[in-house]
């Protein structure tokens, strides 16, 4: 039996073999080649090879490199994926997001981004005065009372213009 400081094993093979496995199916996980997987690791691509077949141990710096790419190392390494309080619909959100690329992701933050209505805490804080209007004579079809935090249009326009008749 091998003991190692993060591992025990009836053999080395064993041992690097499943952390090569799952070194491999994290890079599947997230579409990219043994190439680019090992640039972002800061590894040859031949380096990253003799992980993926269990002939090397990946070290710390290269862990450290690939889980800023969104790689779970605690996965690699245990076999155990990170416990998270995240939803199931989160993680499959946050699955998909780490396997696109920087223009993909960026499009998406950009996406939320747009679809979130982002009121500073200063406007919430601040009270305004209400604005109230006297239309005198007019038929108001709608009257709005109250702060709009929100871009918005207003269509003014109505029956039309009625001339006057001679008589």
């Amino acid at each position: 039996m091998i003991h190692t400081d993060w591992c025990v094993c009836n053999t080395k093979s064993n041992q690097m073999v499943s952390i090569g496995d799952r070194l491999r199916e994290e890079r599947k996980r997230t579409s990219l080649s043994q190439r680019a997987f090992a640039e972002r690791g800061g590894v040859t691509e031949k380096t990253q090879v003799l992980y993926e077949k269990g002939e090397r141990v990946p070290d710390a710096a290269y862990l450290e490199q690939v889980a800023a790419a969104g790689i779970d190392v605690l996965y690699v390494l245990t076999g155990q994926r990170n416990a998270s309080e995240l939803s199931a619909d989160e993680e499959v959100l946050l699955a998909g997001y780490r396997s696109l690329d920087a223009k993909g992701r960026a499009g998406v933050l950009g996406l939320i981004g747009g679809m979130t209505q982002q009121v500073p805490a200063a406007s919430k804080a601040t009270k305004t005065k209400a604005v109230h209007q006297n239309f005198e004579g007019a038929k108001i079809g709608n009257h709005v009372v109250g702060d709009v935090t929100a871009p918005f249009t207003i269509n003014m326009g109505g029956a039309g213009r009625k001339k006057k008749r001679e008589s």
